[in-house]
């Protein structure tokens, strides 16, 4: 798990500059960040989750589900206080999938329904994912993962600079 946060913290800087440059149309734009800290916070509180899953060991569930909606909580009140992508509504989605991931069609429909109801109006093209999760057998993929962390900067950098120089104000 530290490795994975690790991995998360260094791709959300990395990602930084190419997001603000590709998405917000600046070099600095503090007021909006990449959804790899979404995604760190999210980690994160699923991590604080399963400790505490861990340290009380299915006893006092009645403190495990507050303790639970707190961390939710904190971890949305995160999300939305630095502003990163998806802000709280990310963060919500990312805990409806983990809190219901033995329900695979509830975390599913829990998840899409967050992005579609309580996100923007782009974010009800959630629903469409529905049908490409109902098939995915569950198995782990092609182990692409670095292609991704790559390939996400670098295709921001792209549209920066395509967007600066097909779009630049005469």
């Amino acid at each position: 798990r530290f490795k994975y946060a690790l991995r998360l913290a260094i791709f959300a800087v990395i990602s930084e500059l190419p997001f603000d440059i590709g998405l917000m149309g600046g070099i600095y734009k503090p007021d909006h960040n990449n959804v790899f800290f979404t995604l760190l916070i999210g980690l994160l509180m699923i991590w604080l989750m399963e400790t505490v899953k861990e340290k009380l060991n299915g006893e006092k569930q009645i403190l495990a589900v507050i303790i639970y909606a707190l961390t939710v909580a904190a971890a949305c009140g995160t999300a939305y206080f630095i502003k990163s992508d998806y802000i709280h509504v990310g963060v919500l989605t990312i805990a409806c999938f983990y809190v219901l991931r033995l329900k695979r069609e509830w975390s599913t429909t829990a998840a899409v329904s967050c992005l579609t109801l309580l996100g923007s109006s782009l974010e009800a093209f959630a629903f469409a994912d529905v049908f490409i999760l109902k098939v995915y057998n569950g198995q782990r993929g092609r182990n692409l993962k670095f292609f991704f962390y790559i390939f996400y900067p670098a295709h921001l950098l792209l549209i920066g600079l395509i967007a600066h120089f097909c779009f630049k104000p005469v």
